[in-house]
């Protein structure tokens, strides 16, 4: 860490929302190369030859003196010298065969200094993911994150009144090391102890660590490697790696000394020891500026640890090759090295030990240092190989996302610049955007890369909003990994996206966007473009107000409406139809119009009705209603003519003719009373346009109207009033003696004596009905006693009445009922058959039919073929007929029916046919 340089910078405490702001992560980035964006997919092992390191050292040329500015010149004279004379010592030393070294950026928005902002909502999601995908863009097969003390120690949460906060974080590294395996990627572990850095909340550890004595200490971050062992189970983990550094942040200064970390080391070992972690490798050491470096290293190879851990920072005087000596002490021991932390601090030597870490970070963010980082990869990465290092892992990864310019920035404080620095980072990492640093690093890592990204499927919208849209999409592959994306809006590029989802905001409510997806690597090498998705965004405006509503048809059960469309930036969904009978009370009773015009067939006849449209666009939104119209429907037909068409003394009968109008009556109601203001509903629903009232008195006055009924119930207004007046009693006996006579099967003859009374017999009905409860008059006026019904149908049974009508024109009672059954029809001849007399001659035989009224005469049918018989003699009384009629070699067809007196047919006889 070396005062810092393992804990988490300002840029942590920001995470950016996956929007369209690439724009500002581009205005931020300078360093000659052009931002690109990522995708993930591991190439670690991969195999460097000589000749392409060669063509890296002409890449990484560095930029001659005048490119930098004056005042870090000689500092980036001397950076450049050490660098070149370590590169020069690793490739003079080294086979040039390359060791499959774990390549493990840190992960800076994981570290635990950040402490409650990693629980933020979103933050994971958006921050840890995303710089863990660019991370590995670059080919990075690990990564590496700080899980200082007390951030797995339970009792620190005792301490803060806060306990439910340890499960939180537990269960925040083991998403972690989920998300970082499931990726291929191993993790690399700092259990060390936090630090009050600007930007970060390791400042709130502080009065923790200031409550612990030695022991309390030692034992207590033991306990929290062992939790970190245990409940992470990293693939790596450092436990001591900057001993100066940690004794001064956790305000332990027993720690500063080698005998002093020693005990410390000792103390983990044995926690881990008996807590039996054995599937976890574990390293210590110190950072190759401190004086006693080699002492350390020296005590920290005779304990059970795996490797030898170092951090690189100052390229001053013999620092980088103190990692050679590290290394050959770690080797002569047995021990793997690793380094967990290693960048070029930006100082001279005379600065050494002088400047806050504040100052010496906030040089790192200019553009111009990025051949110097450039050449510092490069070496380290040659060392790596060389030693053959377990992992190799650099600890500023930010500026492989972005720089900044020392002609816009070079006059801010350190104070200013690296929240403005690590900022732009973040909205870079977001982006999916490389400086020319991180691209080198990549290549470094995997060599040439000339294969594109797969191309990604269409996108779709997991959130629709009325000005933004939020799209997600299934990643592409990569043979390293995607970098980014870059979103297509109607054709054209406005924004690179690391990840989904991705919001696109500012855009218009209710219009459709068309958008679509292509895939980029850090080699800025670009798949082809997705298939289009459209979506369309909430629309939000308000429609115009419908105009022009007018009432362009009226009848006794509708009221039609139309009006002017109104218009809409997103488009009209429709209408709402507003109704009432008065102004004050209108309801929606057409909520889904979707033309300018409307029936509403929901009304009564004769009533007045107000109206409103409005207007609705695809979202639902309404605008104000249009201006009032009102109508009234036309009143239902009344029945017409209505008259009384039989009178007597005991009924009153009615008919009148049917309504007219649009809605046909299913019936009618009918209104009786005494008086023309009294009438009262008699019958609700008469089916007829008659009907015979029986309810009434002898010579008594009656008022009668009719109304129409239509099929919604609707009643129209009334008829014509109608007076009736009911006879007074008859005076005439009922007719006596009827009888029937002369029956045949169409005709009958009845008699009857004559009737009496105090007044003349004018003359007499006759009623009749196939039923004794069916009887109508068929004949009235009769003055005889004999009546010859006709027309009668063939074995039917008719019953039959006679009243007498005196002079007033009043009825008697009828008679008693007397009943009679017309004949049948004749039954059909029988036995038909045909001879052949010779060619032009056939006989025709049959027998009489069998019933009670005999045939008198025959008709004799013929034809050509079955189905088109004529008749051929008419008038026969015998029961055979010879046919001269007829020719050689041709069929001919025949049959026969009996007819009676009353010159009723029978059914034909069976046919039969004959060829002369």
């Amino acid at each position: 860490m070396k005062n810092t340089k393992n804990q988490l910078s300002v840029r942590d405490t920001v995470f950016v929302s996956h929007t369209n702001s690439s724009s500002a992560g581009h205005a931020l980035s300078e360093d000659g190369g052009s931002p690109i964006s990522a995708a993930k997919s591991r190439n670690g092992n991969k195999t460097l030859a000589l000749g392409y390191r060669i063509l890296l050292c002409a890449l990484f040329a560095l930029p001659l003196a005048a490119q930098v500015p004056t005042q870090y010149q000689a500092i980036y004279s001397n950076m450049s010298s050490q660098i070149s004379a370590f590169q020069t010592t690793v490739n003079q030393n080294w086979n040039q065969v390359a060791h499959p070294v774990a390549w493990a950026p840190h992960l800076s928005g994981a570290e635990s200094d950040q402490f409650t902002t990693l629980l933020a909502p979103g933050y994971y999601q958006q921050t840890v993911l995303t710089e863990l995908q660019e991370l590995q863009a670059t080919g990075a097969t690990a990564v590496t994150v700080h899980i200082n003390f007390p951030i797995l120690y339970q009792p620190f949460y005792t301490y803060e009144n806060n306990p439910a906060q340890y499960a939180q974080f537990v269960a925040f590294y083991q998403q972690l090391i989920s998300d970082v395996h499931a990726r291929g990627m191993k993790l690399v572990v700092e259990a060390l102890v936090s630090e009050a850095l600007a930007g970060t909340q390791g400042a709130a550890f502080i009065p923790y660590y200031q409550s612990l004595d030695w022991n309390d200490y030692m034992n207590a971050r033991a306990q929290n490697t062992v939790n970190v062992a245990q409940l992470i189970q990293p693939d790596y983990m450092s436990l001591i790696c900057e001993p100066d550094s940690e004794a001064t942040n956790a305000l332990q200064p027993t720690e500063d000394s080698p005998s002093g970390a020693m005990q410390l080391l000792e103390t983990d070992l044995a926690a881990l020891q008996a807590a039996n972690v054995t599937n976890v490798t574990i390293g210590a050491g110190a950072g190759t500026w401190i004086p006693s470096f080699t002492s350390y290293i020296q005590e920290f190879a005779t304990t059970p640890i795996n490797y030898i851990d170092m951090h690189i920072y100052p390229v001053n005087d013999n620092d980088l090759t103190n990692i050679l000596t590290g290394s050959s002490i770690a080797q002569q021991a047995g021990l793997k090295i690793g380094v967990s932390e290693n960048w070029p601090d930006k100082e001279a030597d005379s600065e050494l030990g002088t400047l806050d870490i504040n100052t010496i970070d906030s040089r790192d963010v200019f553009s111009f240092w990025s051949p110097i980082d450039q050449a510092f990869m490069q070496a380290m990465v040659a060392c790596a190989q060389y030693e053959q290092f377990l992992f190799d892992s650099p600890s500023f990864p930010e500026y492989w996302a972005n720089y900044l310019d020392y002609n816009t920035y070079g006059g801010d404080s350190p104070t200013q610049l690296l929240p403005i620095a690590f900022a732009a980072s973040a909205v870079a990492n977001d982006d999916g955007t490389f400086t020319s640093t991180g691209q080198a690093f990549s290549t470094l890592l995997v060599g040439p890369d000339t294969i594109p990204p797969s191309t990604p499927p269409a996108p779709s919208a997991s959130i629709i909003g009325a000005a933004s849209v939020t799209l997600a999409w299934t990643p592409s592959t990569d043979n390293v990994g995607v970098a980014g994306y870059n979103i297509y809006r109607n054709g054209v590029i406005v924004a690179q996206d690391a990840i989904s989802p991705y919001l696109d905001s500012n855009l218009t409510p209710g219009l459709t966007y068309a958008y679509n997806l292509s895939a980029f690597d850090v080699a800025e090498n670009v798949s082809g473009i997705s298939p289009v998705f459209n979506v369309t965004t909430i629309n939000t405006t308000v429609p115009s107000v419908p105009a022009n509503l007018a009432v362009t048809g009226i009848t006794q059960n509708s009221v039609s409406l139309s009006w002017a469309p109104s218009v809409d930036s997103g488009g009209v969904g429709g209408y709402r139809v507003l109704k009432g009978t008065s102004r004050t009370n209108l309801q929606v009773v057409a909520p889904a119009v979707t033309t300018t015009s409307y029936i509403d067939s929901n009304v009564t006849p004769s009533t007045p009705y107000y109206y409103e449209v409005e207007a609705y666009n695809t979202n639902g939104i309404n605008s104000a209603p249009g201006g009032m119209v009102t109508g009234t429907t036309l009143a239902l037909p009344a029945p017409t003519n209505l008259a009384a068409t039989a009178v007597s003394n005991t009924s009153i009968s009615l008919a009148w003719t049917p309504s007219g109008g649009t809605d046909a009556p299913v019936g009618y109601r009918i209104l009786k009373g005494s008086t023309p203001s009294a009438l009262k509903i008699i019958v609700a629903s008469n089916a007829g346009t008659t009907y015979t009232d029986t309810a009434v008195a002898t010579k008594t006055t009656y008022y009668y109207e009719v109304e129409m009924v239509d099929s919604l119930g609707l009643t129209s207004v009334p008829s014509n009033m109608l007076t009736a007046t009911t006879q007074a009693n008859p005076t005439a006996q009922a007719p006596t003696g009827l009888a029937v006579t002369n029956v045949t099967n169409t005709q009958v003859v009845l008699t009857w004596n004559a009737s009496t009374g105090a007044d003349p017999i004018a003359s007499y009905r006759v009623l009749r009905g196939t039923s004794p409860s069916s009887l109508a008059t068929i004949a009235s006026g009769v003055t005889a006693t004999t009546y010859t019904n006709s027309n009668l149908t063939p074995a039917t049974t008719y019953y039959y009445e006679i009243e007498a009508v005196d002079a007033k024109g009043l009825a008697s009672p009828p008679c008693a009922i007397v009943m009679n059954t017309t004949l049948p029809l004749p039954q059909a001849p029988t036995g038909l058959t045909v001879t052949t007399n010779s060619k032009t001659s056939v006989t025709l035989n049959w027998n009489a039919p069998l019933g009670s009224d005999p045939a008198v005469s025959y008709k004799l049918y013929k034809g050509t073929s079955p189905t088109s018989l004529n008749p051929a003699a008419t008038g026969l009384t015998a029961t055979s007929y010879t046919d001269t009629k007829v020719g050689p070699s041709s069929t001919y067809y025949y049959d026969v029916i009996a007819m009676d007196a009353n010159g009723q047919s029978s059914v034909a006889s069976s046919q039969v046919s004959v060829t002369p």
